[in-house]
């Protein structure tokens, strides 16, 4: 994987220049090109940032400082330990994903970052923190697998 690892050096430099409150995060910031995400995007372990080579490359300026600055907010907010709820019960890992990014691009977007098209774009995340919005989509999602059921139940034929 022939990769310029410049352009991570080049992202962090420019984001301290234009997003000076993420100095400490992104100047102790390990961030690491990866070609085996799930996603091929960029992720994090929770101390550690990930990115595609190639995905990153592909993206605009500002869509790289989005990115880097995503994934550290998933740091700075912990959200890979808060994957447990109280009891100690495994949330359901799409969900609580769908509603941290929500949570973390809502903050950006109202810092003045700009969300890239087709990512998770939930203004009213910003109201909650990331366990109301994942009850809040997870009763969504329940609700949308109940309509399914329902609707397979209507469209059987009937037999006499």
């Amino acid at each position: 994987m022939a990769v310029n690892t410049n352009l991570i050096y080049d992202t962090k430099r420019k984001m301290l220049v234009k997003y000076p409150r993420f100095g400490s995060e992104i100047a102790t910031a390990n961030i690491e090109f990866r070609d085996d995400l799930k996603y091929h995007t960029a992720a994090t372990d929770g101390k550690n940032i990930y990115v595609d080579p190639n995905y990153f490359a592909s993206l605009s300026e500002n869509d790289r400082l989005f990115i880097i600055a995503h994934e550290i907010m998933h740091i700075k907010f912990m959200h890979m330990l808060r994957v447990k709820d109280k009891s100690g019960n495994m949330r359901d890992l799409d969900v609580w994903n769908i509603a941290t990014d929500a949570i973390i691009n809502a903050n950006l977007e109202r810092d003045g970052f700009t969300i890239k098209e087709g990512y998770v774009n939930k203004p009213e995340a910003l109201n909650y923190s990331a366990e109301e919005f994942y009850q809040i989509l997870l009763k969504e999602k329940q609700k949308q697998k109940q309509q399914e059921q329902q609707n397979r139940q209507r469209a059987k034929p009937t037999t006499r």
